[in-house]
């Protein structure tokens, strides 16, 4: 296949690949996770807007094909992953007032 590079990964598409290539691409392909988190703001809790930008930035840099984008996604990624499940009980408390939930019409 000749031409022009393309921006994601060819191992996403198994263009001419191997099999540990296939299980890194396989990985790498979790920023989907990332950037859907992103893009509807909740991932273990609700995400703040800031967080929002950076989980999609992580997701898209585990998609770009290079190396260096797939571990600084990676590394936001994991590191996205531990605060919000560190994070995700802790609250101001309007979420959840002592165990009772609410439902609004």
């Amino acid at each position: 296949m000749g031409g022009v590079p393309l921006p994601i990964s060819p191992v996403l598409l198994m263009i001419e690949t191997t099999i540990p290539q296939i299980i890194w691409g396989v990985f790498t392909a979790t920023g989907m996770v990332a950037i859907g988190a992103g893009v509807i703001g909740y991932w273990y809790r609700k995400m703040l807007w800031f967080e929002r930008i950076i989980a999609i930035a992580a997701g898209l840099l585990l998609i770009y094909s290079e190396k260096f984008s797939d571990w600084a996604g990676l590394a936001i990624f994991i590191a996205m992953f531990v605060i919000q499940y560190v994070t995700q009980h802790k609250g101001n408390g309007d979420d959840n007032q002592n165990g009772k939930t609410s439902v609004t019409a």
